[in-house]
């Protein structure tokens, strides 16, 4: 967080969401930086204590920051949320290049794309809420309670954090048995008193404003008073209800936010400007819930019509439809006349002067894009955390720091002299179609070689240099099938020893998307 310097009070890099959502709407010179900075945030361990990912030297391995880590469950959430707006970065840098950084960009792509569905490790379903972890995945003891403070929740509670997952909606929704359960957990958490009672302080040890403010709100564990909850009505567009997003939105907005009288007009602290932002996203019925995927949510303006002025001199004009004053289901949007499958609008309309229309009622039967549920994205996890061992050539010494997630004891890695080998033994075929692998000093892209073998015996070797040369309409298989699958470095390199460390990425192999196999340098 900056205040404007460091001063380390919150969670998350949100400069790698607010830097790609700026690329979406073309804003940056340079996203090139951007993404090279968000990288950086995403796999590297700060030098300055405060910048960066707090404890995302075992983080980067085991998709979360364990518990070790103070607020380690929130960090995992909003980490997690940064790296999906990385990947849609990444993954629209790919597509405007060639070559071998096409290719560098489409894996960190995939990487971070399947590492921020990580997350669902944090669910824990005898509760029905996210808990924070320790490494080897156990939750804290004792009695859990939903309604205390702190602790893994950052300025709210396990309520709070609930629906935390914009950037995996259908996923998040999967962990409640459905859209419908998704709906019926937020029916639960508007209809939950906030009681700001000292029994549930938790870690805070005293109850602190932003309970007495979530209290003040009477909208349940909803407290829009504070940066936690802004997202929180937004999130039935994951449900079997999706127009309740909008309604809920309108709601609050024309509620809390009234009255001219000192401590009246904001619900909560206006920090940087954030709550007065909400309500303008609220009053013209719009909310970029999801940043960097280039949309917008749409909900229900609390003006029927408003023009918004753009730097650019064009204009957005919004006008909505009503037989009634609380009629909130949207039934029709058009763009400059179209049509919209579904309630968002697209940033690629907005570069001319665009009138958008909407219709609104009251059947929940014709809300626009009702029927329309989004698939779940798989999470594929490290295969190196299941079946198998590791194997390696005769002399190499303490070959298991590869893939040890980063723990104590493995940063001086693994040194690989020319010829020498260190693998991955799967105990049948197995496909892999990633591997990520850092080095503990910077090395050349041609300093490893990837083996794979199906018998054991007979081994297919690349280069990282050849495979990240792979062009784009490649017909490579999508998946690599082995049994043993090994790094060296080349038999011809004499002048160099790399040295692999588990904590600047535990050799990690996964069957990722179904897209062409590409390995990227360490």
């Amino acid at each position: 967080m900056t205040a404007p310097g460091y001063v380390d009070a919150m969670v998350g890099t949100s400069s790698d969401q607010i830097l790609a959502d700026g690329e979406r709407w073309g804003l940056l010179d340079d996203p090139r930086t951007a993404l090279s900075s968000g990288w950086r945030n995403a796999a590297e361990r700060a030098p300055d204590a405060r910048r960066g990912r707090k404890g995302i030297e075992r983080g980067r391995f085991l998709g979360f920051i364990p518990r070790a880590i103070h607020e380690g469950m929130s960090w995992s959430i909003e980490n997690a949320v940064s790296d999906a707006a990385l990947a849609r970065l990444a993954d629209r840098l790919s597509a405007a290049s060639s070559g071998d950084e096409a290719a560098r960009d489409e894996a960190l792509s995939r990487w971070l794309g399947n590492r921020a569905l990580a997350y669902r490790q944090l669910f824990d379903p005898v509760v029905g809420f996210f808990r924070g972890r320790d490494a080897d995945g156990r939750t804290a003891g004792g009695r859990f309670d939903p309604r205390v403070w702190g602790g893994d929740y950052v300025e709210t509670n396990a309520w709070g954090m609930s629906v935390s997952a914009v950037h995996d909606r259908p996923g998040l929704a999967a962990l409640y048995d459905g859209r419908q359960g998704l709906r019926i957990h937020l029916d639960r958490l508007f209809a939950e008193p906030e009681t700001a009672d000292a029994a549930f302080a938790g870690a805070y040890r005293q109850v602190i404003h932003e309970q007495r403010e979530a209290r003040a709100l009477r909208s349940g564990m909803c407290a829009i008073s504070n940066q936690p909850a802004h997202h929180i009505p937004y999130m039935y567009t994951g449900t079997d209800q999706p127009w309740l997003a909008g309604a809920t939105a309108h709601r609050l907005a024309r509620r809390l936010f009234a009255g001219g009288h000192i401590g009246q007009g904001f619900p909560g602290d206006e920090d940087n400007g954030e709550m007065s932002a909400w309500w303008l996203w609220a009053a013209i019925g719009l909310y970029p819930l999801e940043l960097g995927s280039g949309e917008l949510v749409i909900g229900s303006p609390l003006l029927d019509d408003v023009t918004v002025a753009r730097s650019d001199g064009s204009r957005l004009r919004i006008r909505s439809q009503r037989p009634h004053a609380d009629a909130h289901v949207l039934r029709a949007a058009r763009v400059n006349g179209a049509p919209l499958t579904r309630a968002v609008l697209e940033v690629d309309a907005l570069g001319a002067d665009v009138d958008l229309e909407l219709e609104f009622g009251d059947d929940p039967a014709e809300s626009l894009g009702a029927d329309e549920p989004t698939p779940v994205r798989p999470w594929h996890p490290d295969l190196t955390g299941g079946s198998g061992r590791i194997v390696h050539a005769p002399g190499v010494r303490h070959a298991r720091r590869l893939v040890d997630d980063g723990a104590a004891g493995g940063d001086r890695g693994v040194r690989l002299r020319p010829g020498a080998w260190v693998g991955w033994l799967f105990p049948e075929i197995t496909s892999v179609t990633d591997a990520t692998l850092t080095a503990v000093d910077a090395v050349g892209d041609d300093a490893l070689e990837w083996e794979w073998s199906a018998d054991g015996t007979r081994c297919t070797t690349r280069s990282s240099r050849s495979t990240c040369s792979i062009p784009r309409a490649s017909s490579v298989a999508s998946k690599t099938r082995c049994a043993v699958r090994r790094l060296s470095p080349p038999a011809r390199r004499s002048s160099r020893h790399p040295v692999w460390t588990p904590s600047s990425t535990s050799s990690r192999m996964s069957a990722s998307s179904p897209r062409s196999r590409r390995a990227w340098p360490p």
